[in-house]
């Protein structure tokens, strides 16, 4: 193999891997976001439920 041919394969390879890297950190986004949208729906839910029990509390109080 000439040197060229070898450094073509080297820059090949260290591409390969920041691709391959980037791969792995986009489908760790990706699960971090869909874990922070259940928690922000539940989050949700659960200040439906307060609202709930605030405006019983307020009428049981009056």
């Amino acid at each position: 193999m000439e040197n060229f041919e070898i450094a073509i394969l080297i820059s090949n390879i260290i591409a390969f891997s920041f691709a391959v890297i980037a791969c792995f950190l986009v489908n760790d986004l990706e699960i971090e976001h869909n874990c922070t949208r259940c928690r922000l729906y539940d989050a949700e839910e659960e200040i439906e439920k307060l609202k709930a029990e605030i405006d019983f509390l307020k009428k049981n109080n009056d």
